[in-house]
């Protein structure tokens, strides 16, 4: 009853990514459930992540807040600065406002993660490529869709 409960919970809580205005072939295929109402204070998503497009292994990029992901299912290599990494189930990741990765998965694979983040702290993520600061809009992601906070 209460698996069954919440299953339906986390249906009607669906927050697809910024990427979702991609073309299907570019676009990842990452769901965000929003496991609390969105706050100033912080927020806890159960994300399912099953795919990457080849390009965005390259692009690292931050997010306006401090975050924590806990893997639960699965894992992913992440890239920093600092190199790259795997992360299976168990793995608990802390990350500033200011430390730049990206996240993949191989081909046929998939992750289930918490992610939880404090409150915001820089307007809107940032992008990094071969070490250069790069705008959303020369990775070819829509106008705008970056700043409002959102989830990468």
């Amino acid at each position: 009853m209460l698996q069954k409960w919440f299953t339906k919970y986390l249906e009607s809580r669906p927050c697809l990514t910024a990427y979702n205005n991609l073309e299907k072939t570019q676009a990842r295929q990452h769901t965000h459930f929003i496991l609390f109402p969105a706050n100033r204070w912080f927020n806890i998503t159960l994300n399912h992540i099953l795919d990457r497009p080849e390009w965005y292994k390259g692009v690292l990029h931050n997010h306006p807040w401090f975050n924590i992901s806990l893997i639960l299912k699965g894992g992913y290599w992440e890239k920093t600065e600092d190199g790259v990494k795997w992360y299976g189930p168990g793995s608990i990741i802390f990350r500033s406002a200011q430390k730049h990765h990206c996240i993949w998965i191989k081909d046929g694979q998939e992750a289930w993660t918490l992610f939880f983040h404090g409150p915001m702290v820089k307007k809107s993520f940032d992008f990094v490529q071969d070490g250069q600061p790069v705008t959303p809009e020369q990775l070819g992601l829509p106008k705008g869709v970056i700043t409002r906070g959102g989830s990468i």
